[in-house]
């Protein structure tokens, strides 16, 4: 029962500091255009939430089907309207994993795999600060992988030039103060990829546990076209 109260408790925590982050600017309609740009500005240093990420489930639903507009009523909304708003009337969901909180479908697990074969290394990413502040909009994989080597000094593959990479999901999300092993959490988790800590070097790979094989691009594209389709088709 007191876990349960505590665990109760962390969740409001999170709503409480969200409702004190008014949106950066007058929205009535949060969709496909302004919505992670306004909400990601939003996001303030607090300490309860350090990152909050839009999974591919979520952007999916954001960008490809365009069906996912909430309309924000408030006259001064804040960070947890938006969060309310879109949780209340569109099919993304929103779930704190801390320090996280992630907006997501059905179809996004919703736990970071990240193996460690050299703990030395491990090690040295906790004690890192990733960045004091970031912002990623719908980044691809190769930005992504330069700004990880760049704030963290570490070798970070694949080139968003092969073959693998192709399987990545364009990341979008925003944190603060992050630690460098929590930021390779999320950003693995915006990406839908699995990342390997080794030596003095980070290995993404894409995450399969939602499906048999990794998806090419083009796999993902028909697959997406299916689905819209046949919901299309459905409709009375």
């Amino acid at each position: 029962m007191l876990l349960a109260a505590a665990f109760v408790s962390r969740a409001q925590d999170w709503q409480k500091e969200f409702a004190t982050m008014p949106l950066g600017e007058p929205v009535a309609d949060l969709n496909r255009t302004n919505a992670a740009r306004v909400m990601l500005g939003a996001l303030k240093a607090n300490p309860q939430v350090k990152a909050l990420i839009f999974m591919p489930g979520a952007t999916d639903e954001l960008y490809f089907f365009d069906r996912d507009k909430a309309r924000v009523t408030n006259a001064s909304p804040t960070l947890l309207d938006a969060v309310a708003a879109y949780t209340n009337q569109t099919r993304i969901r929103a779930t704190f994993r801390p320090p996280f909180l992630l907006l997501h479908s059905g179809e996004d697990p919703l736990q970071a795999t990240v193996i460690v074969e050299d703990p030395k290394t491990e090690e040295r990413l906790r004690g890192k600060v990733y960045a004091k502040q970031f912002a990623y909009e719908d980044q691809p994989w190769e930005f992504v992988r330069r700004e990880v080597g760049w704030n963290l000094n570490i070798n970070t593959g694949p080139s968003g030039r092969s073959e693998p990479s192709y399987h990545f999901y364009r990341h979008t999300l925003a944190g603060f103060g992050l630690n460098g092993l929590e930021a390779i959490e999320a950003i693995s988790m915006a990406g839908k990829t699995t990342v390997t800590v080794k030596k003095r070097a980070l290995s993404f790979i894409a995450d399969t546990r939602f499906n048999q094989r990794p998806e090419s691009s083009a796999d993902r594209i028909k697959r997406l076209l299916e689905r819209k389709e046949a919901e299309s088709g459905s409709k009375p």
